[in-house]
């Protein structure tokens, strides 16, 4: 037994060799009888003709061999794109391309056979035509299962982009209602401001006609709610209502305002400190209180010049309850005030601090005129730093020069065991 590749190799050559063979007998016999010459000569042509003709199939079968091996290789990547599942099915490729294989390989055992030339051309003829159906019908089929594959595969790369064009259309839609649920919200919005607006306007108009106290205070109270929620429009009614020359208008305007905790109300808060009625300036500091901003020290500091104690009193308890940076702004301005209450107030809240930073506030109560109250920054400067001046010169000097050796809460810094041994 040969093997198949061994056999498919030489089966060419070994049929033209056998024609070869019978070419030189033939020839070989005409030697021996002129008679024969033409019979030898004919032969030969026909031998030739065979040697041509077993070339071109043997040649067609070769070709016919790379076109099944092409196939094989497709049906390969086929079946490797499908995620190496093979399919199996009655009539598949396989079969057919297996007994295309069996034919050659029967082809090419015509060496050992008993076949003469012309039957052998006759058998590869038709064997040719097989193998040229078995090729176009495997290759039908080998086409028509890798486009299922194709349509398999299109099928589902459809069905997820319809699943993402619907996802996308529901998010459009929830995302249109949920716009369409804003520009409602925003509409109604707008339409209370433009009844909030009117009513305010009517209400401004009011206050400025010759009306009575009793209308008027119920014009007011009608703001109440607005005023709870820190309406904008409300400061423009309380501003209207404390140029009343009623106190009692301007009273129950300002404490419109009570709730407030925004520096738009400043203006109008330092404009209250302006009037005549105490218990309105009073009512006006109340806000302040609320209000994180800078400003409010400006607004503190109108009040602490105030002709009433008791408002100057309030501006300073409002100051000793602020952050930091307010706080330290208005007691500095406080300790240089023409009031005795206010800057003693200012030196003993500033001592109750205990920090760093009011070391130079309190020295500058130095300057005063008021022997008394320098007698008061000397007892405060003595509690923090155990020191007390005769000038405000000598204050600042020295503690210029030592105020590093105390902490932020002016306790003394001791000198570690180095710094000890250096000196």
């Amino acid at each position: 037994m040969f093997r198949m590749n061994s056999i498919r190799k030489l089966l060419p050559h070994d049929f033209i060799a056998c024609c070869i063979v019978l070419s030189l007998c033939f020839a070989g016999g005409g030697c021996s009888s002129k008679d024969d010459k033409a019979q030898i000569e004919e032969q030969e042509a026909l031998v030739k003709s065979l040697q041509e003709e077993a070339l071109k199939l043997g040649a067609e079968n070769d070709r016919l061999q790379q076109s099944l091996a092409r196939v094989l290789e497709e049906k390969k990547q086929a079946e490797l794109k499908a995620a190496n599942e093979e399919v199996r099915q009655p009539g598949d490729p396989n079969d057919l391309l297996k007994k295309v294989l069996a034919r050659i390989v029967g082809r090419n055992e015509f060496a050992a056979g008993s076949e003469s030339p012309s039957e052998e051309l006759d058998r590869l003829k038709e064997e040719n035509n097989s193998l040229r159906k078995l090729l176009v019908k495997a290759t039908e089929m080998l086409e028509a299962q890798t486009g299922s594959k194709l349509h398999e595969q299109e099928n589902e790369r459809l069905k997820q982009e319809n699943a993402e064009l619907t996802k996308a259309l529901a998010e459009a839609t929830a995302g249109m209602k949920e716009q369409t649920s804003l520009q409602a919200a925003q509409d109604a919005a707008m339409e209370s401001r433009k009844r909030v607006e009117a009513q305010v306007e009517a209400v401004i108009a009011q206050l400025g006609s010759r009306i009575g106290t009793a209308r008027k205070m119920e014009l007011l109270e009608s703001l109440t709610e607005l005023s709870y929620d820190q309406d904008p429009y409300v400061i423009d009614v309380v501003e209207k209502a404390l140029g009343d020359p009623d106190p009692e208008i301007g009273r129950a305007a300002i404490l419109l305002l009570e709730d407030y905790s925004t520096a738009e109300i400043l203006p109008v808060i330092s404009q209250a400190l302006q009037s005549r009625d105490e218990q309105t300036r009073l009512d006006a500091l109340t806000p302040l209180a609320g209000i994180n901003d800078l400003q409010v020290a400006d607004v503190l500091g109108i009040a602490l010049n105030d002709k009433s104690e008791d408002v100057r009193s309030a501006a300073l308890e409002i100051a000793g309850d602020h952050e930091d940076d307010i706080q330290l702004s208005v007691l500095r301005d406080a300790v240089g005030s023409p009031h005795y209450d206010v800057k003693s107030e200012a030196v003993s809240l500033l001592e109750f601090r205990g920090d760093h930073g009011v070391v130079d506030i309190i020295i500058d109560g130095l300057l005063d005129n008021n022997a008394e109250f320098r007698e008061e920054v000397n007892s405060a400067l003595d509690f923090l730093i155990d020191n007390q001046f005769t000038n405000y010169e000598a204050a600042r000097t020295w503690w210029d020069e030592n105020k590093d050796n105390y902490d932020e809460d002016l306790f003394v810094i001791e000198a570690d065991d180095d710094s000890k041994s250096n000196e």
